[in-house]
């Protein structure tokens, strides 16, 4: 959480694996930009009109982070996961990772070990709705300690536009694509979806 003055605000954040970034409860950001071993570009956002005097909520939620992922985390440079943020006014620093009042929760919603396809693809989200889910995004969630980051990246600016998050409907569907299903094709659960 932060709190800012009248002014502009810069988000700057990078990770080792696909994250999402939250500001007060609102996605602004998924990662991100892939780069070599050794290390991380960051993400700048530069964020105006927010409110002055009032608590802001910033959150992240990292597929892997610290430990790896069934033997590694990263897609591509088998690295250990890692997350870096610093929330930054006029060259002020009001909110960072590694400071006091930042807090790791594990979401335990989101199951751990899921299906790979292939190695250097993304990893797949596998959610249990039916566990409890408290609002982490707005800081209410139960504790859990960090992992200490065992190496630390170069990181590089990223210079290729970032995505700017807006819904676009589809004008006029061209085509899609089908298939058939033999329904007489009994296949046993796989080991994140059984019971």
């Amino acid at each position: 959480t932060f709190r800012c003055a009248e002014g502009g605000i810069t988000i700057a954040v990078t990770a080792k694996n696909a994250y999402r970034l939250y500001l007060d409860g609102e996605m602004l950001l998924h990662g991100p930009a892939r780069t070599a071993h050794g290390y991380a570009r960051v993400d700048e956002i530069p964020l105006e009109g927010l409110a002055p005097d009032v608590l802001h909520h910033i959150a992240v939620e990292v597929v892997v982070y610290g430990d790896t992922y069934n033997g590694y985390s990263n897609e591509c440079t088998l690295e250990a996961g890692l997350l870096a943020l610093e929330v930054t006014q006029n060259g002020r620093v009001l909110c960072a990772t590694g400071c006091d009042d930042w807090q790791v929760c594990r979401l335990n919603a989101r199951l751990p070990r899921t299906e790979r396809t292939s190695h250097s693809r993304t990893c797949c989200e596998v959610f249990d709705l039916r566990a409890p889910q408290p609002d982490w995004q707005h800081g209410v969630h139960p504790d859990f300690v960090p992992a200490e980051t065992c190496a630390d990246p170069v990181y590089l600016k990223r210079h290729s536009p970032l995505p700017l998050m807006e819904e676009h409907l589809i004008r006029k569907r061209i085509a899609f694509g089908s298939c058939r299903i033999d329904e007489n094709i009994v296949l046993e659960p796989s080991f994140w979806n059984r019971e």
